[in-house]
């Protein structure tokens, strides 16, 4: 797995864990939850692990999109919550906001992408052998079964195989067929 890969795993879980800290202290509307100096500064901690995650493997956090009318909007941290004060600093509140929300879903969403690109496994050692004697009876009795009219379902169903796995004999057969010609 490749460096970025193992930091978009930590940037993933600093998203799950930032956003579960904001969801449990954060109130909608004007009502306000006071945070205190601790859950403060687990926030920024919290934050600033998505930061340096972000730093490290290159991805830019999503900027806060707030119609004009909310210019004036205090934010905290990288990840920029809304955030309000209400009598100086010892009371502080974040309030919860659909599109924070939103973009740590997408912030999220990208670490994912950095996990999963590139996993799928390259398949390792020797093709499978087949019994070439046994495809041989077996493409010699479908032969003789297709000229007493039987269906290939039919022929299967009394063999106890699959479909594909009998076209994938008679293919293997006919492949050596014409490389012997």
């Amino acid at each position: 797995m490749s460096p970025d890969a193992e930091h978009a795993k930590l940037l993933r879980k600093a998203v799950d864990r930032l956003v579960a800290f904001a969801k449990k202290y954060s109130v909608a509307g004007n009502s306000y939850h006071v945070l205190t100096d601790n859950e403060k500064n687990t926030f920024l901690q919290l934050d600033g692990r998505v930061q340096s995650s972000c730093l490290i493997i290159r991805i830019d956090i999503p900027p806060p999109t707030y119609r004009n009318s909310d210019s004036n909007r205090q934010t905290l941290g990288f990840t920029a919550i809304p955030y309000a004060e209400r009598i100086g600093p010892p009371k502080s509140a974040i309030r919860s906001s659909a599109e924070w929300f939103n973009r740590m879903v997408s912030l999220r969403a990208m670490a994912d992408g950095l996990v999963n690109f590139g996993t799928q496994k390259k398949l390792r050692g020797r093709k499978k052998e087949y019994d070439q004697v046994e495809d041989n009876r077996l493409s010699t009795d479908w032969q003789a079964a297709r000229a007493q009219g039987s269906t290939k379902s039919r022929f299967c169903r009394d063999r106890g195989i699959k479909v594909k796995d009998l076209e994938r004999t008679l293919s293997r057969v006919r492949t050596r067929r014409l490389r012997a010609q």
